[in-house]
């Protein structure tokens, strides 16, 4: 086993750590925020649990707040907002399997621990003690019931719980004991320079480009480029649209008859008189009701099936009747829809030739920094001649689960650790998805404060370092054998 979850620690899996490291309640640390309940559908379904759009949502704007601070504040490209994304759903995907593969295995939280945990909530404190309408607060701006709350505890326990018991039963052997003491000791500053297909300025001229494409060979490969990927060229429909929301107990018949006779009172009005207006006024969603239950364009599978099957049957200036959903009533208005739009190769073609010119400066760059560096020639001339710049990542632990601007892949942990001199520079270009580095040692130092470890102290973390590592290859197990939906209109298949 340690073979295994040795090769698995060089990742750094901080995701896997914020999964199972720790329980995963990182409101306490991060905040919370209220987000919009209509947003809403399924964004994945994992067994007989559906992880809903609103969940998915606030586990990314969660962790879109741990990657800021990890990252300096530092603002987020589409690109790395559609990491963040993905990473987020992955994440509760993950918790999902790994706690119910520990209530198949028998494991359970007694009530009286997850009333304990909860009691013990810093955010539902006041001078130590617990006030009960901090508590109801928090769960009515989060529009969950105590019981769904308890239950997300619940699941959060149980994945502690496995993993101390792992834990346990895993001691790391000496030598990972003391390389992980010598990379606590030490700190290191890396310059670097990112070559990336939205930062790297290559952007061809249009003389070059009319020339390429007078070429029938290119022409033709344009033509391939197109009909491989249509869909980067075209549109689904979308609608624009308003609602007012009165919410109810689905366990209330009282509370659903109130409901319903108070939206059948706003219907008329909401036909006749200023939508927007009547939703500051009426609406219940928090999300929406100070924009006049704006909420935007949206296309098919992004709300529950019921308000967008209404939704979508609209025209532009209608108004529904009263929809029921899980939510509670709504009435809809749509203001505006785009039809589904696909382009010509015609419309298209000067795009397509723009950006395999732009990859093909950017492979003939990477390939003449690569050359360079393999023959330990100055990288300088190139960096100059292409505008290219060296950046520093700041001083981080060489134990870091991410550096600095950069991030957390293999490659990147595996060079940084080769590197042992100031201005020496990783022989190879490496590679992160889209984005090639150059790195160079800036310095590296003692960590003076951390240099005085004690083994044991470092065995314990190493020892929850294997068990979070098992569970996540555990549930990666769990994962192929069970039966996880994601919703494709999440664009993440």
């Amino acid at each position: 086993m340690f073979d295994e979850l040795k090769k698995r620690a060089n990742r750094k899996s901080i995701v896997a750590y914020v999964i199972f490291g720790a329980i995963t309640l990182v409101f306490i640390f991060f905040g919370y925020q209220t987000f919009n309940p209509n947003v809403a559908g399924y964004a994945a379904r994992v067994n007989r649990t559906v992880i809903s759009v609103a969940e998915y949502n606030e586990a990314f704007q969660r962790l879109s707040k741990f990657y800021s601070q990890i990252f300096q504040g530092q603002s987020f490209g589409e690109e790395m907002e559609s990491r963040i994304r993905k990473t987020a759903l992955d994440q509760l995907v993950s918790r999902e399997i790994v706690a119910q593969g520990a209530a198949d295995m028998g494991l359970l939280v007694p009530v009286v621990e997850i009333q304990k945990y909860i009691i013990d909530v810093p955010v539902f404190q006041e001078e130590g003690k617990f006030r009960r309408d901090y508590y109801s607060m928090f769960l009515e701006q989060r529009h969950m019931s105590a019981a769904q709350f308890e239950r997300q505890i619940e699941k959060d326990l149980l994945i502690d719980r496995l993993r101390k018991i792992t834990a346990l039963g895993l001691t790391p052997p000496e030598p990972m004991v003391q390389r992980k003491l010598a990379e606590e000791s030490q700190k290191a500053d890396l310059d670097f320079v990112k070559i990336s297909e939205s930062e790297f300025n290559s952007k061809p001229s249009s003389q070059e480009v009319s020339s390429w494409l007078a070429n029938p060979e290119n022409l033709s490969s344009s033509q391939n480029y197109f009909e491989q990927n249509k869909p980067e060229f075209s549109s689904e429909e979308q609608i624009k649209a308003r609602h007012i929301l009165i919410k109810f107990d689905a366990n209330n018949s009282q509370s659903k008859d109130v409901a319903r006779k108070q939206i059948d009172e706003i219907h008329p009005r909401a036909v006749g008189e200023n939508f927007e207006a009547l939703a500051k006024e009426f609406s219940q969603d928090v999300g929406s009701k100070e924009q006049g239950g704006d909420l935007g364009y949206f296309g098919q599978g992004r709300m529950v099936p019921e308000f967008e099957k209404v939704a979508f049957s609209l025209k532009p200036g209608q108004v529904s009747e009263p929809v029921e959903t899980q939510f509670g009533f709504h009435i809809i208005k749509v203001e505006d829809k785009k039809p589904s739009q696909v382009s010509n190769f015609d419309d298209v073609k000067t795009k397509i030739a723009e950006k395999i010119l732009a990859e093909t400066k950017r492979k003939t760059v990477i390939e003449e920094l690569q050359a360079a560096l393999s023959k330990s020639q100055s990288v300088e001339p190139l960096l100059k001649k292409h505008g290219l710049k060296w950046e520093s990542t700041g001083e981080f632990s060489l134990d870091a689960d991410f550096i600095p601007k950069l991030g957390a892949f293999d490659t990147l942990f595996e060079a940084v650790y080769s590197l042992k001199k100031p201005s020496e520079i990783f022989p190879k270009v490496i590679l992160d998805a889209k984005a090639h580095y150059v790195l160079k040692l800036k310095s590296l130092k003692t960590d003076k404060e951390r240099a005085g470890q004690s083994e044991a102290q470092v065995k314990s973390r190493l020892a929850q370092e294997y068990s979070t590592q098992f569970l996540e290859k555990w549930g990666s197990e769990l994962e192929t054998k069970g039966k996880v939906q994601i919703n494709p209109a999440l664009g993440m298949m």
